[in-house]
Parts: C-alpha cells; structure tokens; sequence
C-alpha cells in the first residue's frame, strides 16, 4: 500500500473518531445545555484528572440484531456510551457512562454486552472502583426483546 493510500485511511479513521466524539450531533448537545445539563463527555472532562482518561470502544455503534436493520453508525455513535478509565485524583477508576443525545441514551446490545461488561471485568479484575453515570432512557426494546438482555442481571451480581 502507498503512503498515499495510508495517508487516506488515516484520515478516515480521524474522521470517524471525530464524528463518534460529537456525540448526537450539534442539536441534540444544545438541547442538553438549554436543560442547564452537561453532556457526558463534559461530566467525564470535570470527573477525570485532566488528560487521564482512555475510552474504550469509541467506534462502535449498533449492529442489527435478529434480521432487524442496524441504524446507520452516524445515529448511533458509541453505541450511546462512553467506556474506559483514567485518575481521580490520582487513582485508577473506571467508567461506564450514557449519552442522552444518542437515542435518549437508550441502552444497546454492544454498548451493554462488550462496552460496559469490558469495563466492570477490568475493574472486578484490578479491584478499582466504577463511576457509573446513568442518564438513559432504559434498553433498547428493539434489541431486548427475547433473551438477548437475560444476561444483564449479571450486573447487579457483580
């Protein structure tokens, strides 16, 4: 492969990235802020120690389930939640937190079952605390109907 061809899926991938970091898009954010309330990625740049924090999972987003049709990534960017770990003053914590401006911050099957299980296996793991920071709307029927969610309970065990 050239370098020019690698230049171009270089700037692809930081366009992606790019796309997944605004979140639900310039409305939704300005919705939140006329509610006098932050977005996610603002509650984790005041919770973080500054520059600190790592996210998981960045590009993912929606997968169709059972023959239903995925929304495209643009309407679901993270999977609406933020994933990783950084300092609190000084110490390891880990996160797992919605974003209300990607489907009401609706719970999905790959932001739930790789995102956020990735995170409490880490931190049961390491033995580090979880901030966990829930402005959702509850799952996403679409994707819990049947028994793609029965193994969310395992949660509250953990």
């Amino acid at each position: 492969m050239s370098d020019e061809q690698w230049a171009d899926h270089v700037e692809e991938l930081r366009g992606r990235k790019r796309r997944s970091q605004e979140m639900g898009g310039p409305e939704r954010v300005a919705r939140q802020h006329q509610q006098s309330k932050l977005t996610v990625r603002e509650r984790l740049d005041l919770l973080f120690d500054p520059g600190t924090f790592v996210e998981f999972g960045l590009l993912a987003h929606q997968q169709p389930v059972r023959g239903q049709q995925a929304l495209p990534p643009e309407r679901t960017p993270t999977d609406g939640v933020v994933t990783g770990h950084g300092l609190i003053d000084g110490r390891q914590v880990w996160t797992i937190a919605y974003d209300f401006t990607v489907l009401a911050g609706s719970m999905g099957q790959v932001g739930e079952q790789f995102k956020a299980a990735r995170v409490r296996d880490h931190a049961l793991r390491y033995r580090q605390p979880i901030v966990w920071l829930l402005d959702s709307a509850g799952a996403r029927i679409q994707e819990a109907v049947g028994s793609t969610f029965a193994g969310a309970g395992q949660l509250f065990f953990d």
